[in-house]
């Protein structure tokens, strides 16, 4: 069981897992200070740890979070109270708070004003020097960015202080950066969806019994001259293995985009391979092609059955991001398809800033990052698929756990991320609010029957699918409800997927509930809290974060190669051909 788990056990022991308290909460405090949690709360036992790290101030500095918070500090960022410059090392304190688990163990509320908030994550970050707190100058301000599975629109950072009781107010939001931060090309998967998972589960392919970027490369831009007609396909020469059809060869070396986007007309179905190919050379380096926003909707590029629905974003790189996925949408003839892209239209991403100084310090930081990780990655894999390293070495029992925290790495540092500049020190909140025009007023009551014979009972609503948790409001210990006692409801997205989970202690026996929901229908539930021990309660309490997808397509990756390891030549060129044909067209089934 984790220390967080097992201080919250303890707690629990105690007979300290608090009520709620049940005043309204005023718009802003009087005045602002910098501390983690009062000396009373009774959440101070399992409230989610701070991590610590000594900054050189005369530097530009980043820092990272164990769960994937970056902050980036530019050279003399800290001013003492008197308003001097800092520079001795600072001793930089930060808890971060991305996972519902952390948020209920915490009691980290993502209510604002009584209405339930979609939260990215909740920090908390601090600074001293010499035994002082410091301030941070507004002039040249930090910049914190939070890894998040999904990026959407209308996200706020939020300021944020604590009460003795443990509950958290949030006051003052503010608009988060717009503008996008490109990294190194070669670190991002180019290939459509699923291509590399049908290149793994085809092999042996010829000689080449391994997955590699050489294979992976040659099969799919020999895929060019098959453009959704022809059954010829042009093969890297070079490429181990006699499994070429036609006698068409084509030089990667050097192609230019504007031949293939003639050679790619209204006859073509689909993106041509020679454009990816095109736009992953060095040229493109600094633009928006080569960021994680635009990987994300490359993805989504490849199910248009015009190529030239990517030559909307490869013809206007001075634009901003979300201008284009405007034209996109426009242009594309699925109203499905074209609804994805107004989403991403939404999110009002803007271009890229180069002479922005914290856009610098994270591209060079990222770049070396995520190359140490990549390649620690796939040592990693390939020790689980084959048993060994490159070195000859045979795995041990900890190869699989090797593999899970590199996975969990390459995952953070790919993930979409919220940006935003920020000046002040305390706890704050990255959240937005359920859209009006989507969203329902919605009563929601859990009745616990025997709620008031435990010593103490908290219970919560967390809506999984958007990541916010709310403590329910309760006057008896036994009706509990949304919004505010007066006012027993609240504005929620519909059809989500969500869970109202009870914690309760009494004689230092552990009880739980829990019960899953779908939102968009005001209801009255009944649960009754069963005793649970702390190792079963800990499990519990982990269920409610979850894989993204990415980290679910590499166990897929996975399970192929592993299935493949001693496997035989067991497809004819054609087959794999074709199939492979599906996977690089999605929209021209």
């Amino acid at each position: 069981m984790s220390q967080m788990l097992k201080s919250f056990a303890y707690l629990l022991s105690l007979g300290l897992f608090p009520l709620f308290l049940l005043q309204c909460q005023p718009e802003a405090p009087s005045a602002h200070t910098v501390f983690k949690h009062h000396p009373k709360d009774p959440y101070r036992i399992n409230m989610v740890e701070s991590q610590f790290f000594e900054v050189d101030t005369k530097l530009d500095q980043v820092v990272e979070g164990k769960e994937g918070t970056v902050i980036v500090m530019p050279k003399a960022c800290f001013l003492y109270p008197d308003g001097k410059t800092v520079m001795e090392t600072v001793k930089l304190e930060l808890a971060e708070a991305l996972q519902s688990s952390q948020m209920v163990l915490s009691n980290l509320s993502s209510a604002y004003q009584g209405e339930l908030k979609e939260t990215a994550g909740i920090l908390f970050l601090k600074a001293t020097a010499e035994g002082q707190d410091l301030d941070i100058n507004p002039e040249i301000p930090i910049y914190i960015e939070l890894p998040s599975p999904k990026r959407k629109g209308g996200m706020m950072a939020y300021k944020g202080t604590r009460d003795e009781n443990g509950n958290m107010e949030w006051y003052d939001p503010k608009k988060l950066e717009s503008y996008i931060i490109p990294l190194e090309l070669e670190l991002f998967n180019f290939y459509p969806p699923n291509f590399k998972l049908e290149v793994a589960r085809s092999l042996p392919i010829g000689e080449n019994q391994q997955i590699s970027d050489a294979l992976l490369d040659s099969l799919y831009y020999g895929l060019s001259n098959w453009g959704g007609t022809s059954s010829t396909m042009m093969i890297d020469p070079e490429l181990k293995g006699k499994f070429e059809v036609g006698s068409h060869f084509h030089d990667s070396s050097k192609i230019d985009f504007k031949q293939t986007q003639a050679k790619s007309g209204a006859n073509f179905c689909g993106i041509d391979p020679l454009k990816i190919k095109a736009i992953r050379s060095k040229d493109y380096q600094d633009s928006f092609l080569s960021s994680r926003e635009f990987q994300k909707r490359l993805q989504s590029l490849y199910f248009c059955r015009s190529g030239e629905i990517l030559d909307i974003y490869t013809n206007n790189l001075d634009k901003n991001l979300w201008e284009l996925d405007s034209l996109a949408a426009d242009a594309i003839k699925n109203d499905s398809l074209s609804q994805v892209f107004r989403a991403y239209q939404n999110e009002k991403l803007g271009s890229v800033q180069g002479d922005n100084i914290h856009v610098s310090i994270l591209k060079d930081y990222y770049r070396k990052k995520l190359q140490s990780v990549l390649k620690q990655f796939r040592e990693a894999r390939y020790v689980v698929v084959y048993g060994k390293d490159s070195y000859g070495r045979v795995r041990d029992d900890s190869s699989y756990s090797r593999f899970l925290i590199f996975l969990k790495k390459k995952e953070v540092y790919r993930s979409e991320r919220y940006g935003f500049t920020w000046s002040d020190q305390g706890w704050l909140n990255v959240a937005r609010s359920c859209p009006i025009d989507s969203c329902v007023s919605q009563k929601m009551e859990l009745l616990v029957e025997n709620g008031n014979s435990f010593d103490r009972i908290d219970c919560y609503f967390i809506n999984t699918s958007k990541r916010s948790v709310y403590p329910m409001k309760s006057s008896d210990s036994k009706s509990f409800n949304l919004g505010s006692l007066e006012n027993q409801e609240m504005l929620i997205a519909p059809e989500n997927s969500a869970i109202m989970l009870c914690l309760a202690v009494k004689n230092k026996q552990y009880f739980f509930g829990l019960n899953y929901v779908l939102t968009g229908h005001s209801r009255s539930i009944k649960m009754e809290p069963k005793p649970i021990s702390p190792n079963k309660l800990a499990v519990k309490i982990k269920d409610l974060n979850h894989y993204t997808g990415e980290s679910y397509s590499d166990f897929e990756l996975l399970r192929a190669l592993r299935q493949n390891r001693n496997a035989q030549p067991k497809l004819q060129w054609n087959q794999i051909l074709n199939r492979l044909r599906e996977r690089a067209f999605p929209g021209c089934r």
